[in-house]
Parts: structure tokens; sequence; C-alpha cells
């Protein structure tokens, strides 16, 4: 990604987390614990965990993990997360509780990059907001290699279900080579 388009993109994001249509009931605490529990601590407990917590998670073992993100983020919150397996895809996704502001997510989709020992790739479903039609639900399809932490951006998407968020991720990595483009 080029500066000029990443000075854009940080930009772009300062003046939309700044905007009123993005204050909510939840305070910026609870926010930045919510944000770092599903942007960095699921990717951490992947990428040191030797595959462990991948195992954990595709056999719905999330208790462990539990534990630990109840230190970082609100108990109710954790308590709401489920995990469900994804064989064909050898993935695994998190369910979140309905998230109450950009760019906190509905579903993460972990899934391990085949024939590379201890590498994953993270595909996001994040609340998003229609910019013509604020009563519209939109949510925005990102990815994030785990390697080297690059951002990748699939677009914005009007379903709600988890379902149709892993098809749609079947689809993209179907119809494209086996590593998505940046």
């Amino acid at each position: 990604m080029s500066i000029l388009l990443r000075i854009l993109t940080l930009i772009l994001c300062a003046l939309v987390l700044s905007t009123p249509a993005c204050a909510q009931n939840e305070n910026d605490e609870t926010f930045r614990q919510i944000y770092y529990l599903q942007f960095v601590g699921i990717k951490t407990a992947m990428t040191s965990s030797s595959g462990a917590f991948f195992l954990d998670s595709q056999q719905g073992k999330l208790n462990r993990f539990k534990e630990v993100a109840r230190k970082v983020a609100p108990e109710s919150y954790v308590d709401g997360i489920q995990v469900k397996n994804i064989p064909d895809l050898n993935s695994v996704l998190f369910i979140f509780p309905e998230p109450a502001r950009m760019p906190l997510c509905y579903f993460i989709l972990v899934r391990k990059v085949p024939d590379k020992e201890n590498s994953y790739q993270f595909y996001t479903y994040e609340k998003s907001v229609s910019l013509f039609d604020k009563s519209q639900f939109r949510a925005v399809v990102g990815g994030i290699d785990a390697n080297d932490g690059s951002h990748m951006n699939f677009g914005s998407r009007t379903f709600r279900d988890a379902d149709s968020f892993v098809d749609d991720i079947r689809r993209m990595l179907t119809t494209r080579k086996e590593e998505p483009a940046r």
C-alpha cells in the first residue's frame, strides 16, 4: 500500500470515528478493551501458542481463552463469545456479541494457512455505516495476514448472519488464488 493511501486511510478513519454517528453508549475504555481482544488478543493467542489455541478452538474449547479474556474485556462481553469449527476451510469462526460501534467485529474467521507452520489468515466482519442511508445495515469484510500484518479490505456487505459470512469467505478463497491479494 502506498504511503499516500495509508495517510488517506488514517485520516478517513479519524474523521469517521470522530463523527456523531459513531458515538454510542459504550464508553471508550470498554471499546478499547473489546477492540484489543478482537484485533490483538485472538491474533496473539493463535500465533504464540504453536497451534494449541487453534486446536482448542476447533474443538470448541474456549475456557482458557475466556479466562484470560475476562482480564482484558468485560466479563459479560466475553461470556457471549462463541466459536464454530469450519473444517472445509481449516478454519474457526469466532462469533461475538453485537458490536456497539465501528470497527468492532460481528465475526472473525481464523484460517490455518495450508502447508505453513503456525501461519494464519484472519477475516473480519466489522460494523460499518452506509454513507447514504444511516438506517441501512452495513458491515465490512477485512483481512489480516498474521505473518506480515498486512490488512486487506474486501468491501462492504449487508448480510447479518455467520453462515453468509463463512460462505462469502469460502467464495473468495475459491475464486482467488490461495493467498488473498493485498
